[in-house]
């Protein structure tokens, strides 16, 4: 078994979240783009062992992607940094501090906070700055690279002290829900 699919299993046994293979393609600015490898997407992952080992198999370094939203009971707050973009300095300026949830650090020097999915809401992605400039949202009808995957310019992997098997993944901040859904 590679590394990838040891990982891919590990978070469908030990966090319960179904997931799916996505290709890495360099583009020319240096930049990492992310797509699915299967068809279907975000839709058809999986938490078939058979099924995984058979998508890593056959493509042994895929990065390793989970859907987000009610599916699986995530809600993910994408911070980007790089090349000019301080999402960093925006989210802090939306007064919510360091939440103690599940975070990862991108490949590019972003950051991933994986709160618990607010019931009794449909939220969508979105990429246009509805929280703040540089800062995503990603739900029903999206997905995330999971800490371990590794591409040409990085890795993604989980901050220290706030993997999902030592702070879980929490409830979104009422004033970060709240703020989203007004924008929205």
């Amino acid at each position: 078994m590679t590394e990838a699919l040891d990982i891919a299993l590990k978070i469908v046994d030990d966090l319960k979240l179904p997931v799916f293979p996505c290709i890495e393609t360099l583009k020319e600015d240096g930049k990492v783009s992310k797509g699915p490898y299967v068809k279907g997407g975000f839709k058809a992952a999986s938490m078939d062992r058979e099924r995984i080992i058979d998508w890593w198999t056959r493509h042994p370094n895929a990065l390793i992607s989970v859907p987000t939203g009610e599916q699986t009971g995530l809600f993910v707050v994408d911070i980007d940094q790089s090349d000019g973009k301080d999402g960093e300095a925006n989210f802090e300026a939306l007064g919510v501090g360091d939440p103690k949830t599940c975070q990862t650090l991108t490949q590019s020097g972003g950051r991933h906070l994986i709160f618990a999915y607010p019931k009794g809401y449909d939220l969508r992605n979105d990429a246009t700055g509805k929280l703040a400039t540089f800062v995503d949202v990603r739900a029903n009808g999206g997905y995330v690279v999971w800490a371990g995957s590794k591409s040409s310019i990085g890795e993604h992997q989980y901050r220290e002290g706030f993997s999902p098997f030592e702070v879980g993944f929490q409830a979104v901040p009422d004033g970060l829900l709240n703020r989203y859904l007004m924008a929205s």
